[in-house]
């Protein structure tokens, strides 16, 4: 596996991971790029090092029901 250089953050302590298959070799892409197949992470900094805060790039709402999907719009 291999993760994207790019910094994507979405707050003072969150942070998305772009996880995908690797080829052993660097790989640089000059524009976004579609990376089919990618684990996207949302992760957050703590005391004890980073955690998985969400498994995509948005942070879910508490509420009920439980929303796992992108709100429309």
């Amino acid at each position: 596996m291999a993760a994207g250089s790019a910094t994507r953050v979405l707050g003072p302590d969150l942070e998305v991971v772009l996880l995908m298959e690797g080829t052993g070799e660097a790989e640089v892409f000059d524009q976004p790029t579609l990376v089919p197949d990618a684990f996207i992470f949302t992760v957050r900094v703590t005391d004890h090092g980073w955690r998985v805060a969400a498994y995509d790039d948005f942070i879910p709402e508490p509420g009920w029901p439980p929303q796992f999907e992108r709100p429309a719009g």
